[in-house]
């Protein structure tokens, strides 16, 4: 049976060190695979609200004008990410992780980033779940708590793995 690792990742150093911690406990487990995560923002609502279209156009102008915003913004974030998960994959090759053994997910978040980790983790039966630990302060942690926290409480029938 193969043993499966989500790696969640944003692209910071933090996700790139959990993304090394998976792949090195990855090589000592036969037939392991690597599934690196991310989450996407959803669209901002710059493109969706329609006070700030401007006033005499058609419904259907409006409404094309908040498509081509969002394919914008979908657009960009794409080439982001695939530049992340480019530069990931060949790391997790660097530390000998077979091509065949990784694969990347994304997921764009319809709740919250924990929420979309935790379900993908259900949902693809994973054994463990690798995230990096952020330093984050202020008042949304303080009421909220971490992504790294959250995922924590909210992870069932899976190891939770915490990258410092």
């Amino acid at each position: 049976m193969a043993h499966k690792i989500l790696v969640a990742v944003d692209g910071t150093d933090e996700s790139e060190r959990a993304l090394e911690y998976a792949a090195k406990m990855a090589r000592e487990m036969e037939d392991a695979h690597l599934t690196i995560f991310s989450v996407g923002e959803p669209v901002p609502n710059d493109f969706i609200e329609h006070d700030k279209l401007p006033e005499g156009e058609t419904e259907r102008e409006q409404l094309e004008k908040l498509w081509e915003g969002s394919d914008r913004f979908h657009a960009e974030h794409e080439q982001v990410r695939d530049k992340m998960f480019k530069r990931m994959v060949r790391r997790a090759e660097k530390l000998g992780m077979e091509p065949d053994h990784i694969d990347t997910k994304y997921a764009s978040r319809e709740v919250s980033i924990p929420a979309e980790i935790v379900n993908e983790a259900e949902e693809g039966a994973y054994e463990a779940i690798c995230l990096g630990k952020h330093a984050h302060t202020g008042l949304k942690e303080l009421f909220h708590g971490s992504i790294t926290d959250r995922v924590k409480r909210q992870a069932k029938d899976c190891a939770v793995w915490v990258v410092e």
